[in-house]
Formats: structure tokens, sequence, C-alpha cells
């Protein structure tokens, strides 16, 4: 199973449960979304890789989706997160950080493992760290640029009307 923190408009997360359950459903049936306690994130399992979903989901875009962040691993967080995100960050390639939101981290916390993971950037890279606070989890994963942007692909989608 794959997992993905998606970002909807905010308060539309029924809607949300909705359109995306019923996009993914014909390709696999044992989808599951739930949602967090943080309004406009909802996390996704499907058997779906990343490619393939996003695929799904362009052919009729959901129109409250903005952004589809693949997980690669999640950690609890707890006195060690800084020591096991440190591990988990040594064995990937990024060039920018980006924080979902900061959540049950607080302030604090995100300045501290910003400081840390600012020395294991690599300048040639086009991929981005995301690191998405979820529930009393923190889930990360590496992607390319832009490639979590949904809502640019759906408003490829949707034609200009004059």
């Amino acid at each position: 199973m794959f997992k993905y923190v998606l970002t909807v408009k905010y308060g539309k997360e029924k809607r949300a449960e909705l359109e995306v359950g019923d996009s993914v459903f014909p390709y696999d049936i044992n989808v599951r979304i739930s949602r967090t306690r943080f309004k406009g994130v909802l996390v996704l399992e499907t058997t779906l890789g990343f490619n393939e979903l996003i695929s799904v989901l362009s052919t009729y875009p959901p129109s409250v989706l903005e952004r589809v962040v693949p997980v690669d691993k999640c950690f609890k967080i707890n006195s060690n997160l800084v020591s096991e995100l440190l591990n988990y960050v040594r064995t990937k390639e990024f060039s920018k950080i980006r924080f979902g939101r900061y959540g049950s981290l607080g302030h604090e916390l995100v300045k501290e493992i910003n400081a840390l993971l600012n020395n294991l950037r690599s300048i040639n890279s086009n991929k981005v760290l995301h690191i998405e606070p979820i529930n009393d989890e923190v889930c990360v994963g590496v992607i390319d640029e832009g490639r979590d942007k949904f809502y640019i692909i759906r408003n490829r989608k949707i034609p200009k009307t004059k």
C-alpha cells in the first residue's frame, strides 16, 4: 500500500473524500481515505503508485484537491524524532524542504529540524523534502519540485471560458 497526504480546500474534506474515492475506487477497491485533526488534510492509502494515482485523478480532477504528497515513512512525535528523521534524510537527495504545516511540532522544533537538515541539502537536485505533521506523527517524502501541486494539473484540464 502507498500512502499520500492530500491537502484540500479548507472545510471541503467530505467533498474531497467523495471525489477522490470515486476516482480511485474503480482501480483499487481497497482504497482508504481518512481525516486528520487538521482541517484540509486527508490521508489516502491505495495500491496505486504516484504516477498512476495522478493519472487516475487527472482524468476527472477532484474540484477541491490542492496537493498530493507521497509518503515514504512516518515517525512518531517523541524524543527520538529528530535523530530518526536525520537517519532517513541522510539517504535522500533534495534541495528544498517544505513543511506542510507546523501542526503538533511547534515553531521551535521546526526551526531545529530546518537548521539540521539545511546542511544535508544537495545543490544540484530538483527534489523537495516534504515534512507533513499528521496527528501524532510526522510523515516524510521526497518528490520532484512542483509534482505535488495538483491544482496546476486540474487547471490545465479545465478549459478556460471567455
